[in-house]
């Protein structure tokens, strides 16, 4: 989901600015190109399926899939290559709902766009300041 142009005028960031500086802001705002944010975003993000196997932190496989069943799957997310999730349960879903070899794919890639999406206000901020000329 992109950032809308209220979105980005009800930040701390705009909501700092005099009312000349936030037309300018308002132009750079629109020249960005969310797409392209997105998409460098992604790139600090990998999501594997876990092999059951591979102890975690020093936590064995055995107390990692306790009380899943034999069909379930677990999906880890990497940040920067640094391990940040480790997820038993479709995040997505209301309660303890397993992910099977048919979803889990679809999970690991939603996860993924809702935190590119939870990012990229940050970005588009970064992106808006570099560009302003005061």
């Amino acid at each position: 989901m992109n950032i809308s142009k209220l979105q980005f005028k009800e930040s701390d960031y705009y909501k700092q600015h005099t009312a000349e500086q936030k037309t300018e802001l308002i132009q750079h705002f629109n020249s960005v190109n969310q797409e392209e944010l997105k998409t460098e975003l992604k790139t600090h993000f990998r999501g594997s399926i876990y092999d059951k196997i591979t102890p975690i932190n020093g936590i064995d496989s055995k107390t990692i899939l306790d009380g899943l069943s034999n069909d379930a799957q677990v999906y880890l997310i990497y940040i920067d290559n640094s391990l940040v999730y480790l997820q038993k349960h479709d995040p997505f879903q209301i309660g303890n709902v397993e992910m099977t070899n048919e979803t889990i794919q679809d999970v690991i890639n939603k996860h993924i766009t809702s935190l590119v999406d939870d990012r990229l206000m940050e970005k588009v901020i970064e992106k808006v300041d570099s560009l302003v000329s005061f």
